[in-house]
């Protein structure tokens, strides 16, 4: 290969790269344009000496927060095109704010150039967004070589390193933009053309800086040692809005920290938590382990499937594949059945020896989580407060659960819990337990230990943790804010005939209003289509729910999820009508019910009756209900 020709396929490389950044992160651009020209008050605003006083402040709030954002990004960009990360994440923050005079150098550097030519010349020649795009090919090739140097991934001499087609390409997307803005500036009035032209042209600048960060980095990954890869993924969960709905919400995994803990550190260990997949992430000549409930099985298989065609070896793991390993095989190279921690160390000496394939039957020992424990303690508090946990499993076995099929481990020793919590100071702690209440002595002791370190704190819980007053007296001390209460059914319904948990329905109202006169905010979790339900179940529910008055309500339509007692009576009786797995979400019907049949809007449409349990029976939902009615009326009265 001739050097023209090399050169001709780097900066083709380049350009898809910088292309594909642009078709994943084209947000920067559409909320920067957005925040910046959007208009919410409009009549309804304040006037003083005739200025929108809500207006101006809002502007100045976004502008703040743009500004913030885009140092983030600034430092997101360099970790994904440096090949330090597969996927945005929020470690990218750390450091950001060094990145900030980037941020004031391309916002006040056209408008400087501006002033000294209008200084000079006395007339405006040329605009101060014209000097923009003039400038943007240096400015972002600066802007990107100061942060790669900043965060160590190229040697300072690359700054400058800029090739003329390199200065060709970004030359010539800055005259499309020019004549894009000089177009939609031809327009007297504002309007959908003259906005798109004008956001257009915003885009043209984005690709500049992408492309620079792209050029820039290369050498960064060129270098990655002789260090093997390991990637982790936590699929998204199923449904585009629950998809981007737990995008913001998703939580660290259990499962990174258990098996990086378990990792030499000579592997290099990439980490997608719930993101939207992209082409860039399937990488060969890696191990890939992924987790997958059956819910999102099939974007599971799809993932593994990319993985192995790169020329990846996939390991699965999670509830859905232990059931199903022979199906999980015809799409990975391995399987692990249970917890992966003690079978870990036997997988990476079998993918290292290129002998990976088939069934590993996993297990947890105290031994495997007190090594957990003393990774954990290395981890940033942000990772302890999302990954602390008491005990694997739930003392019940409800009938509809899963968890009938899962390992239950011993409780913690109250002093390595202890040890977490206080690395997690300053940090709002999610205990990820199913039922943070599995044993009442030690409950109450773990606690009694907590107050002292006065945190504020989450979790899962039954409700029989407040027949106790002792108990809620401490849960107060120790700072829970807010329990997830699984009540699934009312007062009144025939499920409570079968016992276990069911047994408390008559107490659910005193024991919730104990917590709550404590201070302690319930987060209530209900089902609808149990074997007795008829439609009146779900009106029963939704009365309850006004007694209650929990802060956050979410009802799911009673699915058979493999693994569970439920899922074993449907199948014996030859009930299922729907067998695709992504359906098993707790959003529709998927098997004939004994008592209503299979009504269409139970089968396609239960997101309707989720959503609006939600606006009506919880404060949260009534507060999201009110400024929805509020936009709305604001909307039809212009």
């Amino acid at each position: 290969m001739t050097p023209m020709t090399f050169l001709r396929w780097h900066e083709i490389n380049t350009l898809r790269s910088a292309f594909g950044l642009l078709r994943r992160f084209m947000l920067p651009a559409v909320a920067t344009y957005y925040l910046l020209h959007v208009e919410i008050f409009g009549a309804y605003d304040f006037k003083f000496h005739h200025v929108g006083v809500f207006s101006a402040l809002t502007e100045v709030i976004f502008k703040v927060c743009l500004i913030g954002a885009w140092a983030f990004f600034f430092s997101v960009l360099a970790d994904l095109t440096s090949r330090r990360e597969l996927a945005m994440t929020f470690r990218s923050s750390v450091g950001a704010a060094a990145f900030l005079p980037l941020v004031f150098l391309a916002i006040g550097l056209p408008q400087l150039v501006h002033f000294l030519g209008y200084l000079l010349t006395g007339q405006e020649q040329i605009t101060v967004a014209q000097w923009s795009f003039i400038l943007f090919p240096l400015l972002s090739w600066f802007i990107a070589g100061q942060v790669l140097c900043g965060k160590g991934y190229i040697e300072r001499i690359r700054v400058i390193d800029m090739t003329l087609l390199d200065l060709f390409i970004m030359s010539a997307a800055v005259f499309a933009g020019l004549c894009l803005d000089h177009v939609a500036h031809g327009f007297s009035k504002a309007g959908f053309l003259k906005s798109l032209l004008a956001f257009s042209s915003e885009l043209i600048k984005l690709f500049v800086l992408y492309y620079s960060f792209v050029a820039l980095a290369k050498p960064a990954q060129e270098d990655k040692g002789d260090g093997r890869e390991l990637i982790l993924i936590n699929p998204l969960l199923v449904g585009h809005f629950f998809g981007i709905v737990y995008t913001f919400l998703r939580a660290y995994p259990i499962f990174f920290a258990s098996l990086r803990a378990f990792t030499p550190a000579t592997y290099k260990v990439f980490e997608l938590n719930r993101v939207f997949w992209a082409d860039e992430y399937a990488r060969g000549s890696a191990l890939v382990a992924i987790s997958c409930y059956t819910s999102n099985a099939a974007l599971a298989y799809s993932l593994a499937r990319r993985f192995r065609a790169a020329g990846s070896k996939v390991v699965m793991g999670g509830p859905h594949v232990g059931l199903f390993p022979e199906e999980a095989l015809e799409f990975c190279d391995a399987v692990v059945i249970g917890p992966a921690e003690g079978v870990w160390d036997k997988i990476l000496a079998d993918y290292e020896a290129g002998t990976l394939s088939g069934v590993y039957q996993g297990s947890c020992s105290e031994a495997d989580l007190d090594r957990l424990h003393g990774f954990l303690m290395t981890m940033p508090p942000s990772v302890v407060a999302e990954t602390l946990m008491v005990s694997r499993g739930c003392k019940f076995r409800c009938y509809f659960c899963t968890h009938t099929s899962i390992l239950n481990t011993a409780s913690r020793c109250h002093d390595d819990i202890i040890a977490l919590l206080k690395r997690a100071s300053g940090m709002v702690v999610a205990f990820s337990d199913s039922n943070i209440y599995m044993n009442h002595e030690y409950t109450k002791e773990l606690l009694r230990r907590m107050i002292p370190l006065k945190i504020t704190w989450n979790g899962c819980a039954s409700i029989d943790i407040a027949r106790d007053d002792e108990v809620v007296e401490l849960l107060k001390q120790s700072g829970c804010a807010e329990l997830m209460i699984g009540y699934e059914i009312a007062t009144g319904s025939q499920e409570e005939e079968r016992k276990g948990k069911f047994l408390m329905t008559k107490d659910y109202i005193a024991l919730s209003r104990k917590l709550t006169r404590a201070g302690i905010s319930i987060k209530a979790q209900f089902m609808f289509g149990f074997p007795t339900d008829n439609w009146s179940s779900l009106w029963h529910l939704w009365k309850f729910c006004f007694k209650l008055s929990p802060g956050v309500t979410g009802v799911s339509y009673m699915s058979p999820i493999p693994g569970s007692l439920y899922y074993d009576d449907v199948v014996r009786q030859d009930r299922m009508t729907n067998l695709n797995w992504t359906s098993c979400s707790g959003h529709k019907m998927i098997c004939e019910h004994p008592r209503m049949g299979t009504p269409a809007i139970l089968k396609n449409g239960f997101i309707l009756i989720h959503t609006l349990f939600f606006l009506t029976t919880s404060r949260m939902g009534r507060v999201v209900f009110a400024f929805i009615l509020g936009g709305l009326w604001c909307l039809f009265q212009r």
